[in-house]
């Protein structure tokens, strides 16, 4: 084996060592908390957040800033109301619908779209602490 492949070899066992460390967007005020103290909401692609809990500062399209990434948001627990629309070639929202959740410490939350009657997109919260199969963000429908 030559210098260049043991080198090659050994950069990419320390890489996959390291962990990728999952993005985590804070919406709450202070200093950052442990997991286990607030909520994580992860948007599914093609969703578009309007505002959270009426700040249209907080507004986002996931398809543009998550990419394929994997990314949460955090809250602190309490009563969350988010206004999205969505965007996808099966079904669209051309209208923004207001959604509200009441999110616990140390759950895991999936924001997805669900076709309603006459294939009308609905936004739907699923709390999918014990179910990391749910929490992909690519596919329309999980």
């Amino acid at each position: 084996m030559t210098r260049k492949s043991l080198a090659c070899v050994l950069l990419g066992a320390a890489i996959a060592g390291c962990g990728v460390e999952k993005l985590a967007i804070k919406n709450y005020e202070g200093p950052d908390r442990p997991v286990e103290q607030v909520a994580l909401l992860k948007p599914q692609m093609f969703i578009r957040i309007h505002s959270i809990d009426g700040d249209i500062s907080k507004s986002f399209v996931t398809w543009k800033q998550f990419g394929s990434t994997d990314a949460d948001m955090a809250f602190v627990p309490g009563i969350h109301r988010f206004a999205v629309s969505h965007r996808d070639s099966s079904a669209q929202s051309r209208s923004i619908m207001e959604i509200q959740q009441e999110l616990l410490a140390g759950h895991r939350y999936l924001l997805r779209g669900t076709l309603g009657q006459n294939q009308t997109w609905m936004p739907q919260i699923l709390d999918v602490t014990d179910r990391p199969d749910y929490r992909c963000i690519s596919a329309p429908r999980c």
